[in-house]
C-alpha cells in the first residue's frame, strides 16, 4: 500500500511540475482512479519533492513530519483543555511513544494522517462547546471534511463523540442556540469532500461491501454462519 501511495504523490508531483494543477477528476480519470482512500496526503507531501527530490523517503519524511506536528499538538492542547498543561504534555510524550504511531512514522501510509485528523478534530469539537461556539465549530468542520479526505474510515471514529456531543446538545435543550452552527459545519463538510465521494461513491461501497459479512453470505449462499466461522478458524491455523 506504502508504495501505491507513493506513486499517487508523485502522480500529483508530476502534474505540479507540468504547470497543470491536478484537479480531482483529472487524477481519477488515469491509472490513480483506484484511490479511493483518499487524496489529502498526495496533495500535502507532493510538494516537498520540489525540494528534496523524489525518493520515496522524501514522502515518508514529509508525511511524518506534517501529521505528528498535528498529532502531537492536538493530544497537547487536548489534555490541557481537560486538565491542564502537565497532562498536556504527558499525553503528547506517551502518544510519541507509542509503538504503533513511532513504526508509522517510518512508512508512507495513511494510518498516522487519520489518527492525527481524528485527534484533532475531536479537540476541535471539544472547543465548540456544543457547537455554541462559531468559530471552532468551523474550524472543526474544515479538520473533519480534511479528515474524509484522508480515509473515509475517519466518518467512523468520529461518530461516536459526534454522537455524544449531539446527544449533549439536544439533553440540554440547547439545539435553538447551536442549530445555524451545526448547519455551518454540515455545508463546510459537504463542500470539502463532495467532490471525492461523487466520483469514488460506488468504488468506496464496493471496498465496504467485499469485506463485509454481506459479501461472506454471497460468496457461500448455502453456508450458515458457523460453517463460514469455522472456515475461517481453519484457515487462520493454516
Amino acid at each position: 500500500d506504502a508504495h501505491w501511495h507513493f506513486l499517487f504523490s508523485f502522480r500529483v508531483f508530476d502534474l505540479l511540475r507540468q504547470h497543470s494543477f491536478p484537479w480531482l477528476a483529472d487524477i481519477s480519470n488515469d491509472y490513480f482512479g483506484f484511490r479511493w482512500h483518499g487524496i489529502l496526503v498526495g496533495y500535502l507531501t507532493a510538494p516537498f519533492f520540489f525540494i528534496f527530490g523524489l525518493p520515496q523517503d522524501t514522502g515518508v519524511m514529509a508525511n511524518s513530519f506534517i501529521f505528528f506536528t498535528i498529532l502531537i499538538l492536538s493530544i497537547y492542547s487536548f489534555g490541557k483543555v481537560l486538565f491542564d498543561k502537565k497532562v498536556g504534555l504527558l499525553a503528547a510524550f506517551l502518544v510519541s511513544m507509542y509503538p504503533l504511531v513511532f513504526n508509522q512514522m517510518k512508512t508512507y501510509m495513511l494510518d498516522l494522517p487519520l489518527t492525527s485528523m481524528v485527534v484533532l478534530s475531536i479537540f476541535l469539537l471539544l472547543k465548540s462547546k456544543g457547537f455554541t461556539n462559531k468559530k471552532y465549530s468551523c474550524f472543526f468542520a474544515i479538520a473533519s471534511g480534511f479528515g474524509l479526505l484522508v480515509k473515509f474510515n475517519f466518518a467512523l471514529f468520529i461518530l461516536g463523540p459526534l454522537t455524544v456531543i449531539l446527544f449533549q446538545v439536544l439533553k440540554k435543550a440547547g439545539f435553538k442556540q447551536a442549530w445555524r452552527n451545526i448547519a455551518v459545519v454540515i455545508f463546510v463538510v459537504v463542500l470539502i469532500s463532495f467532490r471525492f465521494y461523487g466520483l469514488k461513491f460506488w468504488e468506496i461501497a464496493n471496498r465496504i461491501y467485499s469485506c463485509s459479512w454481506f459479501y461472506a453470505v454471497s460468496f457461500y449462499p448455502g453456508d450458515s454462519f458457523i460453517s463460514i466461522l469455522q472456515r475461517c478458524l481453519v484457515m487462520g491455523k493454516d
